[in-house]
């Protein structure tokens, strides 16, 4: 037999998530980081903090002829409830933001740091609809907050270009593309 009977790829561990088909759960850990975002001539994704006064000239033109768009996003670390592993969560989804906006400046919810969320990915490509739903409020427990502690990231650094970051005190270089980079 080429592989043994009942054998999974492994997983790749990954310092980003990335909503996958079905509930995606996780607990945000930080305040969200601002910016905008497009994807260059090159295929790479170009981030400032501030939306840029003109179009940039390396602007990637999609297959359709049209300019690739400038999209706001946020970004903030997450404890993934998939794998309990501490991970940035990059949102660009409009409908996304606003359910989480919704909960944010309802009294009986509030900040989000204080319970879970579960966002559904349902649909592909265009097609593709999202949901978010609260749990209700529980406090994060005590190895979590050590996870939490443990883990030094730099948003700024890691969001806005630089090629540097700290997890768990290894230094992870040539941080271009966010598909790039895993541990």
């Amino acid at each position: 037999m080429f592989l043994p009977k009942g054998y999974e790829v492994p997983k790749q561990d990954s310092l980003f998530m990335k909503f996958q088909q079905g509930a995606n759960k996780f607990r945000s850990l930080t305040d969200v980081t601002l910016g905008y975002e497009y994807w260059n001539a090159d295929g790479k994704p170009v981030r400032m903090k501030e939306m840029p006064e003109s179009k940039p000239e390396d602007l990637r033109i999609n297959d359709d002829g049209t300019l690739s768009a400038i999209k706001h996003f946020w970004a903030f670390l997450v404890l993934d409830r998939e794998d309990n592993e501490i991970k940035l969560l990059m949102v660009n989804q409009t409908g996304i933001m606003g359910q989480i906006n919704d909960l944010l400046t309802n009294p009986d919810w509030g900040d989000p740091k204080d319970y879970d969320l579960t966002v559904t990915r349902k649909g592909e490509k265009l097609e593709t609809k999202y949901s978010v739903q609260p749990s209700p409020k529980k406090k994060i427990t005590k190895d979590e907050l050590k996870l939490v502690e443990d883990t030094d990231v730099d948003i700024e650094k890691l969001v806005f270009g630089t090629k540097k970051m700290i997890k768990d005190e290894e230094i992870i270089e040539d941080r271009v593309e966010i598909e790039d980079v895993s541990f």
